[in-house]
């Protein structure tokens, strides 16, 4: 079946089918999936529809195919120091057995005494049989404008041959289930200056950033839709990704430092997507697998208190503790010492649509927008917007632009948890990502009469 995934599916990849062994299943003859917009969630809006339509046109003259046929020809071809090729590589179905192994990891394997997903083990392979030096793969690990790693080719190629197979990640091994397990942690980890986790954005049905499906990973139907589109071709751009690029970015997004390639915290968190198995032995979720990069250090796993709660009660302590812990973050709202709480709604306007800030990627110092609506309906002019929050319309109109209804909503910019202490809803002003004049800019474009969002 044609496959393929909206690029804010930001775990990408799960399936929760019984755990059984692929096999001699033969591979279809289906066309890899290139990664546009799957709908995470029937019936289907009209936009994700189009999105479909769009798609469907797309996937014939897949371009993913070149690099199916580019990954073959690397497995079959003689290479490295020691002059091998990986026809010999195990990847854990025996050696040289590439038909059914990619929906089959991650896995343990005994003679690396780990657990690896299928980028992980074909690195190992490369590294073992061939002589290729690690530090080397992962250099410069994902594509880019400057060429496609020959990793990524070989994902694709493997990937290819489990086509219209089973997903069958095995759970025997104690090292699976922990793999598991510290992945399903690593899911649920809220920490950064956003306050996010994976779950934030993909652990409830009907959801969707902007104009894109989001999948609750947690359904055996999304999950499943998620893992099938990948290795997938970026139509952003024009490049082919596999799930090692997925993880890092959906971490890059979360403005959590940058996960260390191939590392054991990676593989973890494919481990929970792709299987679906019980128990929940906490392991911690692997920090050492992820370094310091530009502004996002690695204190940002940290946990304050706020995060250390909902992480530990999965976003549902006691009502008590709540209302104390609610009552100690309204303690830490500064309201500007003139008593202006209201702004300029245009300029409000600007910092809502905007989404830079704090990612690795970004330049430390530049402002950070507040990317509103990548979670709600705010002004009725912008038609992208996200249902992760409520919508905004009509906001002042409804609720009045009172003295009382400015120092609300400016306090629950500034600190959302002092109102819904597990709210998904970042602390702006808590963690300074956004200052003073910026709070009172969105405060004026939700209840400033003259802002399109009252119109």
């Amino acid at each position: 079946m044609k496959q393929a995934l909206s690029m804010c599916a930001a775990l990408a990849l799960a399936t929760a089918l019984p755990l059984q062994d692929a096999g001699a299943q033969t591979p279809a003859k289906i066309k890899p999936a290139v990664v546009a917009a799957a709908p995470a969630t029937e019936p289907k809006d009209p936009v994700t529809a189009e999105f479909e339509k769009f798609r469907a046109v797309l996937e014939d003259g897949n371009p993913a195919e070149l690099f199916e046929v580019k990954g073959e020809e690397l497995w079959k071809t003689k290479r490295g120091p020691k002059n091998a090729s990986l026809e010999k590589c195990d990847l854990g179905l025996g050696p040289g057995v590439v038909n059914g192994a990619y929906v089959q990891t991650p896995r343990y394997y005994a003679d690396a005494d780990q657990v690896m997903d299928v980028e992980r083990r074909i690195a190992w392979c490369m590294v073992n049989l061939q002589g290729f030096k690690l530090e080397d793969l992962t250099k410069k690990p994902f594509s880019n404008d400057k060429g496609t790693p020959d990793l990524v080719s070989l994902v694709t190629y493997v990937a290819g041959a489990s086509r219209g197979m089973k997903i069958a990640i095995p759970q025997r091994h104690p090292k699976e289930i922990d793999a598991y397990n510290i992945g399903r942690e690593i899911f649920d980890y809220r920490a950064g200056p956003y306050d996010f986790s994976c779950a934030t954005c993909h652990g409830e049905d009907g959801k969707r950033i902007r104009m894109q499906q989001l999948p609750n990973l947690a359904t055996r139907k999304d999950a499943m839709r998620a893992y099938a589109g990948w290795p997938g071709y970026r139509l952003t751009g024009g490049f082919m990704h596999t799930l090692q690029w997925r993880m890092n970015d959906c971490f890059r997004q979360q403005r959590f430092p940058e996960p260390g390639y191939l590392s054991d915290s990676v593989t973890a968190i494919l481990t929970f997507l792709g299987a679906n198995a019980n128990g929940n032995v906490y392991k911690g979720p692997g920090i050492n697998d992820f370094r310091e990069r530009g502004q996002a250090s690695l204190d940002r796993l940290d946990n304050d208190a706020v995060q250390h709660v909902c992480n530990k009660y999965g976003n549902k302590p006691a009502p008590a503790l709540s209302h104390l812990i609610e009552a100690q973050q309204l303690a830490t709202v500064k309201l500007p010492a003139d008593g202006k709480l209201l702004g300029d709604w245009k300029s409000g306007e600007k910092i809502a649509q905007s989404g830079r800030g704090f990612t690795w990627t970004d330049k430390p110092g530049l402002p950070v927008g507040g990317n509103c609506y990548n979670c709600h309906e705010i002004a009725p002019t912008e038609t992208s917007f996200g249902t992760l929050g409520p919508s905004l319309r009509n906001f002042g109109k409804l609720r009045g632009n009172t003295p009382e209804t400015q120092k609300y909503v400016y306090s629950k910019i500034f600190n959302s948890k002092a109102f819904s202490l597990c709210s998904a809803m970042p602390r702006f002003g808590f963690m300074g990502a956004l200052n003073e004049k910026q709070i009172q800019d969105l405060v004026a474009l939700l209840l400033d009469p003259e802002s399109p969002v009252n119109k």
